[in-house]
């Protein structure tokens, strides 16, 4: 149909199938650690029957009620096309007419009358093709909503895996803080009985355990909201798949990081469906505009007539055919074409003025997290070097404390600051991600 009805095929993180491909879930410590910090995981789910990123993001899509209701509207504006390429095909309809006053008033009688009518537009000074144009631009635009929606649907399944996977990642941490407290604790309480150690110091660990058991619970919840949110989007019971940040990296980072930003803004200004939409609907918009100002304009068809007629007593009922040329001009609509013209090109006018809207909006968006993207490169570089410096500082204090010649205070603000670098590290890791998502979907790469 011209066009207008394109392959319904998402792009949908074409990318992604990539990764996980290179980074299948291999499930070692993580798994270890979950058994004991989180509820049971069932172990089939982290096997073969586990959801891979693009079995999420496929599930996503399918089961989200906002891309049926695209879908709906795009049939819709199909249909419409449809109707407007019928302006130009022949039309035939019957018709069954009673009158009186074929003769004049006074002496008229009544009369009946039954047939056919054919006709057939022959010019209509553009009018059918503005038509046709403007509701092609609308099924275009109703196409673009469609991949919006798809576009939405992935983009947030993999926020709710990107969050999951950090509160894996922070659930290793705080499962390790907890088992080196626990085993600082039994140290001391084995010390405590020869003497060497203090009730204070076996409290002071006790609360750092305690703390640490309440990190985990919250951890719990987010890991919790993030399967829940999954499960809802994808209507599957099972468990996404545990797989690498740094493939999810290389994939997601590393093709962006190496564009220009205006290479980028280029991508999004041809490729971001909803812009693209609001596109289409300007141009729709400003064609109908076009179309109302032309409604003085007459239509010129070629008109048929058969048909049978008689008087009211059905006596002399005798077949009519006629052929002749119809044409049809406005004369006095009481400023109907005024109003309809001006409130046209006012839609028109607004539409211009959001796809304008739009394209800045979206420029600023791509510049900050392209930036974002760096700083986040940037600081996890850093905190990289200061994972190592705490690391070492860590192990230092520890054989100090050993030795006797450190306090428990020194070593657990050691052991906490080395933990707090390793959260940052974690979190600025997923943020890289997330800002990496970002430009992805904003530049229509999904």
């Amino acid at each position: 149909m011209e066009g207008v009805i394109r392959i319904h095929l998402s792009k949908a993180f074409k990318f992604i199938i990539c990764a996980v491909a290179c980074a299948w879930p291999t499930l070692t410590s993580a798994q270890d650690v979950l058994e004991q910090t989180a509820p049971q995981i069932d172990s089939a789910s982290q096997g073969s029957q586990c959801l891979a990123l693009a079995n999420i993001i496929h599930l996503a899509q399918s089961n989200s009620p906002e891309v049926d209701v695209a879908q709906s509207e795009y049939g819709a504006a199909v249909a419409r096309y449809d109707e407007t390429k019928s302006f130009f095909r022949p039309q035939l309809s019957s018709f069954v007419r009673t009158a009186r006053g074929d003769d004049g008033l006074v002496n008229s009688q009544f009369s009946n009358q039954f047939g056919f009518r054919a006709s057939q537009r022959l010019y209509d000074f553009g009018d059918s093709r503005l038509a046709r144009r403007a509701a092609k631009s609308d099924a275009d635009a109703s196409f673009g909503l469609v991949e919006q929606a798809q576009f939405d649907a992935a983009y947030q399944a993999v926020l709710d895996y990107i969050a999951w996977l950090e509160a894996q990642a922070l659930l290793q941490v705080t499962a390790e803080r907890e088992r080196y407290f626990a085993d600082q604790r039994n140290a001391l309480s084995r010390a405590l009985k020869a003497g060497e150690a203090t009730r204070s110091e076996i409290a002071k660990l006790d609360a750092e355990i305690a703390s640490a058991d309440s990190f985990r619970l919250n951890l719990n919840l987010k890991r919790i909201k993030a399967e829940t949110n999954i499960r809802n989007t994808t209507q599957s019971v099972s468990l996404p798949c545990a797989s690498m940040v740094d493939a999810l990296r290389s994939t997601l980072v590393v093709p962006i990081s190496s564009q220009s930003v205006e290479s980028l803004l280029m991508n999004a200004r041809r490729q971001n469906p909803k812009l693209r939409s609001l596109e289409d609907t300007a141009r729709s918009l400003e064609h109908t505009a076009r179309r109302r100002a032309r409604e003085r304009l007459p239509a010129i068809e070629l008109v048929g007539i058969a048909s049978l007629a008689g008087d009211s007593e059905f006596n002399n009922m005798e077949f009519r055919e006629s052929l002749g040329i119809d044409i049809t001009v406005p004369i006095l609509t009481g400023s109907a074409l005024t109003a309809r013209t001006a409130q046209a090109r006012a839609r028109a006018g607004k539409a211009k003025a959001e796809v304008a809207s739009r394209q800045r909006d979206l420029q600023t968006e791509v510049e900050s997290t392209y930036q974002k993207l760096f700083l986040l490169e940037a600081q996890l570089e850093t905190y990289g070097a200061v994972n190592r410096a705490r690391s070492e500082e860590l192990n230092a204090l520890q054989k100090e404390f050993d030795a006797g010649l450190q306090t428990l205070s020194e070593l657990v603000d050691a052991k906490l600051k080395s933990e707090a670098a390793l959260i940052e590290t974690i979190s600025l890791k997923h943020d890289l991600l997330r800002a990496g998502l970002t430009l992805k979907y904003m530049t229509g790469d999904l």
